[in-house]
């Protein structure tokens, strides 16, 4: 369970990063660029709720496996 924690390290940095860049893209007037930044934020949190989601699927099954194993016992 560990490595859950350096999961969301990381992932805490790289959401900071891409606020950071977007917050210096809209002060600096760069609008092209703050929309890259959002958009690269966004795909970023999307990636994460998928990965989120297919952990969670994952301990799902694993658990119905381990319930039929008990049921066959």
């Amino acid at each position: 369970m560990w490595y859950y924690f350096i999961y969301f390290v990381v992932w805490f940095q790289c959401i900071e990063q891409n606020i950071r860049q977007n917050f210096e893209a809209i002060i600096a007037c760069e609008p092209e660029k703050a929309q890259e930044a959002s958009h690269r934020h966004l795909a970023f949190i999307k990636e994460i709720l998928l990965d989120i989601s297919r952990e969670h699927t994952r301990r799902e099954r694993s658990l119905r496996r381990i319930q039929q194993y008990q049921n066959l016992i």
